[in-house]
């Protein structure tokens, strides 16, 4: 038999040498846009190994098949209670009521959106969102009776420098995050940096509890961060496939060779 006839049958090429999504090195018309999974697997059926998700604007690219948290983890950020308390809104200025929002709703949805994005690889949001749900946590603990903390005080004014120490530990590890995120959104970069300045002018105002104007400067810098995780929020949700209603990231600052690869 004739050498070009001695191997029957169609060659069958293996899927594991697609890569996911990719064609020629550039992302295929069959990348998904939105992290659902590919309609469109390669020519004998199979499916790529993963899909390209182009719908997280305001964090790093990455591969997913599973649902998106930051929607919820933004949401989370932009409470706004603790703002209108910190500026004094209708002659209330005790934070106790803040531990409502910040343990039954901030603290456990950060945490949840913390641990999904660990199957989904991307570190840094999960870093990000369980450290803010446990600033949530700590604000909770420090501010409830039932937790004894103020209670171990004997002085007032010593509780009150504890708890600035909790803003201001808080306040370092969020400026690494800030620094880590230079090549990520304008938004995220400007949302990090306005609760930057909201720790450490809260930590400032516990540090000296006589001194109401950096309290209210606190609380107007935590009104900022509301709006700027509210408008995180609603980019990460109107996508092309969910609104008509499309809202600009502030600035793509990822390496142009990045963005070129991902167009």
């Amino acid at each position: 038999m004739d050498a070009t006839h001695a191997q029957a049958g169609p060659t069958v090429q293996s899927s594991s040498k697609f890569e996911p999504g990719l064609r020629d090195g550039r992302p295929s018309q069959d990348a998904t846009l939105y992290g659902h999974p590919s309609r469109n697997g390669d020519h004998f059926g199979n499916r790529h190994r993963e899909d390209l998700d182009y719908s997280r604007p305001f964090l790093p690219h990455f591969s997913r098949r599973r649902a998106d948290p930051s929607p919820l983890a933004f949401a989370a950020l932009g409470t706004g209670l603790i703002s209108l308390v910190a500026l004094g809104t209708r002659d209330i200025d005790t934070l106790n009521i803040v531990v409502s929002i910040a343990l039954g709703y901030s603290a456990f949805a950060l945490l949840v959106a913390g641990i999904w994005e660990f199957p989904g690889g991307n570190s840094f949001a999960a870093a990000l969102y369980i450290t803010l749900a446990g600033l949530f946590a700590s604000i909770t603990l420090a501010l409830s009776p039932w937790s004894g903390i103020s209670a171990a005080y004997a002085d007032s004014l010593d509780f009150s420098t504890g708890v600035s120490f909790v803003f201001f530990s808080y306040f370092i590890v969020v400026v690494l995050f800030t620094f880590a995120a230079i090549r990520s959104s304008g938004g995220l970069l400007l949302d990090l940096f306005l609760i930057d300045l909201t720790l450490l002018f809260f930590g400032l105002s516990f540090y000296s509890p006589t001194n109401t104007g950096l309290l209210r400067a606190a609380g107007a810098f935590c009104v900022l961060a509301a709006f700027t995780s509210w408008y995180a929020f609603l980019a990460c949700l109107t996508t092309q496939h969910t609104s008509p209603l499309r809202l600009s990231v502030l600035g793509d600052l990822r390496p142009k060779t990045v963005r070129d690869t991902l167009v």
